[in-house]
């Protein structure tokens, strides 16, 4: 096993928290493929309000 310092990985050690997102059509558990349209799918995407998102995010500290 290499030493702590020679691993790629070490940076991690002092890596802050951050956040990661995923939009999905129904929980991610189910097996049953996407019905939705790409029409309905656009409209979803374009109705998310970015400014207010931003804003959450970085008052959330990531």
């Amino acid at each position: 096993m290499k030493n702590r310092s020679d691993s790629r990985a070490v940076w991690l050690c002092s890596a802050r928290p951050g956040r990661m997102f995923h939009y999905l059509d129904k929980p991610a558990s189910s097996k049953a493929a996407s019905a939705t349209p790409p029409g309905e799918w656009n409209r979803r995407v374009d109705s998310l309000d970015v400014p207010r998102f931003v804003r959450l995010v970085r008052q959330s500290g990531a």
